[in-house]
């Protein structure tokens, strides 16, 4: 060593002596440090017990702050209680580890995020995600990396195998609600973003939206306003999903007032309804709003904000249904049938009791909200809407009854069978309509013309032979034919 130093003999004898020293008394301190913090014998077995305590589901708080107070010596045997097959076990040492913080736990931890779903947290008072908890991730070193990695892969590869891209979204889908924590963090923002105009599910774009609500809570009203803009309808789901507070993690964010107005004007049909109780929730603001589009809306606007209203206990809405159902029996020699006196009084489901009520007793008294409910309703609905309509319009409403016995597009079969029973009902009024329809390459439309037929009684011996002769099964059996 002396001839490779260039030293002597005894300069180097001198170097190795004082580190000999050195080495001694800082061996002594680690001797007594870890005499002072030994671990105890049955250290492992009071891990074990803590989680089996929180394998019920109980005092899983209580479990994570003991096992987080023993520091980086818990560490492997929490790595391990990852694979235990007690989902509430895994919970806790997720958690643990998080508490934590130490970057032993990232690959286990990531690994579990992304490809074991039984563990996800979810809220006892609502049945939600809890993405307060998936957000505590990003304390483990490395975890927040991770996550931008998985969210720009899902950008990058918009096109795999099927099984491929739903296991890509289902990562991704936890990348986001781990990410919903990262406040302020704009390179997390930036990675987001791109998902909201790629050719993803719509759920995973809604989903990234309230990601990046999350990440910057000030800018969310801007966001949200601009989002809606663009008419898609992913967008609108998941703005008015917001409002609700367990979909945030910093705060519950409101659909601005403007972006309400706009939803119910150009909005999704399924999404009004939610525009308006959410204009509700602005106050005075929205109030002011609301009576505006009250008084200006267009039939169909005007039966959903009502029926809104009216479900939310608002005499405003319950009045609008009063009046535009009833039409003038309300006012004449204040007559209102006690049906549907009944279901206003009561707030339970005014909407659908009045329609049936009118559509089956008092068809000639409803108002002109009834061609508003028929085109936004649901299939009850607008089955009720389409008795009333047929009995007030008659023979007017033979191309619309037609349309829901042709193929070409799904409806729904109580529409289907309500328009058959009314075109029964007009009689020699529907004869010409249902010739065509006879004569139709459209076999519901064909079965449909056969069965009127044959219930008139005007169905020839002509007719029913070249109906048993049809290509189609089902106009066959509509002929008789066995």
């Amino acid at each position: 060593m002396a001839r490779c130093l260039d030293l002597s003999v005894t300069v180097v004898k001198g170097r190795l002596q004082r580190g000999r020293q050195r080495l001694q008394s800082e061996l002594t301190i680690v001797e007594e440090h870890f005499m002072e913090n030994q671990l105890p014998s049955d250290f492992a077995e009071q891990i074990q017990r803590l989680l089996n305590r929180a394998a019920s589901g109980a005092l899983q708080d209580d479990a994570v702050e003991k096992l987080a107070d023993m520091g980086p010596s818990v560490i492997e045997a929490l790595c391990d209680a990852l694979t235990d097959e007690r989902k509430w076990v895994r919970h806790v040492a997720v958690l643990s580890l998080c508490e934590i913080g130490d970057t032993r736990a990232l690959h286990p931890v990531m690994r579990l995020l992304h490809f074991d779903p039984g563990w996800v947290p979810i809220r006892r008072d609502n049945g939600w995600v809890d993405r307060e908890v998936l957000s505590r991730v990003l304390s483990i070193p490395g975890c927040r990396v991770r996550l931008l990695e998985t969210v720009r892969e899902c950008d990058q590869h918009t096109e795999l195998p099927f099984e491929e891209q739903q296991a890509l979204h289902h990562r991704t889908s936890m990348s986001l609600h781990a990410l919903s924590g990262a406040t302020g963090d704009e390179e997390a923002y930036d990675t987001v973003a791109r998902l909201l105009d790629a050719p993803h599910p719509h759920w995973l774009r809604g989903r990234a939206l309230h990601t990046l609500c999350d990440i910057k809570p000030d800018d969310a009203p801007d966001l949200i306003s601009q989002r809606l803009k663009t008419g898609d309808e992913a967008m609108y789901e998941a703005a008015f999903e917001m409002a609700v507070p367990h979909r945030a993690v910093t705060r519950a964010v409101l659909v601005p007032v403007a972006a309400c107005v706009h939803t119910i004007d150009h909005g999704p049909v399924s999404i009004k309804g939610r525009a308006v109780s959410t204009l509700c929730q602005h106050g005075s603001t929205g109030r002011v709003a609301l009576d505006a589009l009250l008084s200006s809306a267009s039939r169909a606007t005007s039966a959903i904000m009502a029926s809104t209203l009216a479900r939310m206990g608002d005499p405003t809405g319950a009045a609008m249904l009063e009046e535009g159902l009833l039409g003038t029996a309300s006012g004449r020699d204040g007559f209102v049938p006690w049906g549907v006196r009944h279901g206003l009084e009561h707030r339970n489901e005014p909407l659908r009791v009045n329609l049936w009520t009118l559509a089956l007793r008092y068809p000639e008294c409803a108002g002109d909200l009834i061609e508003g409910i028929y085109e936004v309703g649901g299939p009850n609905w607008k089955r009720a809407a389409l008795k009333i309509l047929c009995r007030k319009k008659g023979p007017a409403m033979l191309p619309e009854l037609r349309r829901h016995l042709a193929s070409g597009r799904p409806h729904h079969n109580l529409l289907a069978k309500e328009a058959f029973w009314q075109m029964l009902h007009l009689g020699v009024a529907a004869a010409s309509t249902a010739s065509e329809m006879f004569d139709s390459d459209d076999w519901k439309e064909r079965k449909a013309a056969v069965g009127l037929m044959r219930r008139w009684g005007t169905l020839t011996e002509t007719q029913q032979k070249r109906a048993a002769d049809d290509p189609h099964i089902a106009v066959q059996h509509a002929a008789g034919r066995r």
